[in-house]
């Protein structure tokens, strides 16, 4: 039986490739690596990281290209969807005025056979209207609600700044989810946050 003749793990690959290492001496052939002197390694080492560098060099471009190429797409469809997206959303507002117009008894919505439309209870809320005020008065009141946002990683700034410029250089930042939950509608608020009355919210949704 005649033996299957074997190649080199590179064999094939690039027909520059194969020229480039010939020109320094080494032949695609079964095992090369293992016969050849540490200098003859090196130069193939360095003249395989060269094609890479060309070969990620070409596989950038064209990832680049393609996600310029999507993004012309996706403004192409966005531009199409466009008009039907304003249609749909002012049908469906006009079925939350109708939803608005209806003496709703117990139950608070309808079907039918493409959406359900209704009304929903809202209950009292507060919001917060001017984030600075609300900040100072967390600052001084509930200083646990504030945290301390460095700009910079901590041991760059430590290099490059004293404690006082430091301290001038943070941001402040109102944790408002967490102060919102200690706050209630009908209670006392501080100052930058304002009570949001109880409403009754139509909706329509599309089945």
């Amino acid at each position: 039986m005649e033996a299957v003749a074997q190649e080199h793990v590179l064999a094939g690959i690039d027909d520059d490739i194969a020229n480039d290492l010939r020109a320094i001496g080494v032949e695609l052939v079964p095992d090369v690596e293992k016969n050849m002197d540490d200098s003859h390694r090196q130069a193939m080492a360095a003249m395989l990281f060269r094609r890479v560098r060309g070969i990620e060099r070409a596989i950038t471009t064209l990832r680049e290209a393609r996600n310029i190429e999507l993004t012309g797409i996706a403004e192409c469809y966005e531009r199409q969807m466009a008009p039907l997206v304003a249609q749909s959303a002012r049908l469906l507002g006009f079925v939350e005025v109708l939803a608005e117009h209806t003496p709703w008894g117990k139950k608070k919505s309808a079907e039918t056979p493409y959406g359900t439309y209704g009304v929903t209870n809202k209950g009292a809320t507060v919001a917060l209207v001017d984030s600075p005020r609300a900040t100072e008065w967390a600052k001084a009141n509930e200083p646990q609600l504030v945290r301390v946002v460095a700009t910079l990683p901590l041991s760059d700034a430590m290099e490059r700044f004293s404690t006082e410029e430091l301290s001038q250089l943070a941001k402040i930042e109102l944790q408002w989810g967490e102060l919102k939950k200690t706050l209630s509608p009908d209670g006392e608020l501080p100052p930058g946050v304002q009570k949001v009355d109880a409403k009754i919210v139509p909706y329509a949704k599309v089945s």
